[in-house]
């Protein structure tokens, strides 16, 4: 997600892009063509190596807007998009947010299909569980213009889990439910729907767990380096009500984010009494590989501050991840693209210690499939009745 380009001079990105650039790309690559067709030695090894290295990309999906050529590849993703609430801080949360685990935990998947997979997930050793272990098994279905995917999974205590999504012209429509069977109380539930205009986004949400929850936000775009937002937060069960305004700052590789909410005090359960809380947040893109995040959290009416850093750095076969707070916890993660992973989690505070192995096995692609299946020879000898 933060792989992203980065536009120059602090100018957000042209939807059509630069016409000047396409074209004259679209020359050069034309003139080539031209001379290969002449019968150009020269030209044509000059083509053949611009095809084979990293400038195949830019010939192949720039266009002349002239010419009125789209380009079939989705857009790149730039800190100048247009975001929901909830995704205002989408790069600091790329870099803070981590799937830790703890024992030893084995993935497998399996290609059913096209647009089906089959997935296997097995706990062993951990302590999330009373009898050390857990085992899942689920499926991933998507389409494929990529608008709508489901995802569901069980497993052996009870547990299932269920995701949905769909995108119809500019709505969004997602679902998600958790159950246990054990334990009622559990079970969460929730579905909403965001909408995407040209400089502003809505989104309306209803959760179940144990109370009804509703919330909508809202978010606008003033210019492609700045958008503002709020969002309100309604909880039926006790009329509690959660207020909190945002903005988004862009400067180049570095991004700036600024929440602050109100709401009442669920540590002391004195509803009575709100409390104000602010988040400040900046994220730096060093270079294409390396991201710094960090978190300043003030409560001034309880007193309370935290202050969180982290890191994000990719290597050419490897995620190595790693977070820092002042509340007593240090977090790790490193996952290698081939399916191996490590993970860490210290809270000195809590006195919690919790060291995790994963091994991920990947589906090979379809073309390596393909590859691999056996295939009947074509002249097979002929032999008389």
């Amino acid at each position: 997600m933060l792989n992203s380009i980065t536009p120059q001079d602090n100018q957000p990105a042209s939807v059509n892009g630069s016409t000047n650039s396409y074209c004259i790309r679209d020359s050069m690559h034309a003139s080539l063509s031209k001379l290969v067709k002449h019968g150009n030695r020269a030209s044509n090894r000059l083509l053949e190596t611009m095809s084979n290295s990293n400038m195949k990309k830019y010939l192949n999906v720039a266009h002349c807007d002239v010419q009125g050529v789209q380009m079939d590849q989705p857009p790149i993703s730039t800190p100048y998009d247009l975001l929901t609430f909830e995704n205002l801080s989408r790069e600091y949360k790329y870099v803070m947010t981590q799937d830790n685990y703890d024992g030893f935990r084995l993935e497998a998947d399996r290609q059913i299909t096209p647009n089906l997979q089959s997935s296997h997930t097995l706990f062993l050793g951990t302590l999330l569980r009373d009898v050390g272990y857990i085992y899942q098994m689920g499926a991933n279905y998507a389409s494929t213009d990529g608008k709508n995917l489901v995802m569901a999974k069980i497993g052996l205590d009870g547990m299932i889990t269920a995701r949905g999504l769909s995108k119809i012209g500019g709505f969004e429509i997602k679902g998600s439910g958790n159950s246990f069977l054990r334990y009622d109380n559990r079970n969460a539930y929730e579905l909403g729907v965001d909408y995407v205009g040209n400089n502003w986004t809505g989104s309306l949400k209803t959760a179940w767990q144990g109370t009804w929850i509703l919330n909508a936000a809202y978010s606008q775009q003033i210019i492609p380096q700045f958008s503002l937002g709020s969002e309100l937060t309604y909880i039926v069960a006790n009329r509690a009500s959660i207020g909190a305004i945002a903005a988004r700052l862009v400067l180049g590789d570095s991004i700036i984010t600024f929440q602050c909410s109100k709401q009442p005090n669920f540590k002391t359960m004195d509803l009575s009494h709100e409390t104000n809380s602010a988040r400040i947040q900046y994220t730096r893109k060093i270079n294409d590989r390396l991201s710094l995040a960090t978190e300043l959290e003030l409560t001034p009416d309880t007193r309370e501050s935290a202050l969180r850093m982290g890191w994000d750095y990719l290597f050419r076969h490897a995620r190595v991840q790693g977070n820092i707070d002042t509340c007593g916890r240090i977090a790790m993660q490193a996952q290698d693209f081939s399916g191996f992973g490590v993970s860490g989690c210290i809270d000195y505070v809590n006195n919690i210690y919790r060291f995790g192995f994963m091994m991920h096995l990947l589906p090979p692609p379809p073309e390596q499939r393909e590859s691999q299946e056996p295939q009947a020879p074509e002249n097979l000898p002929e032999y008389p009745n």
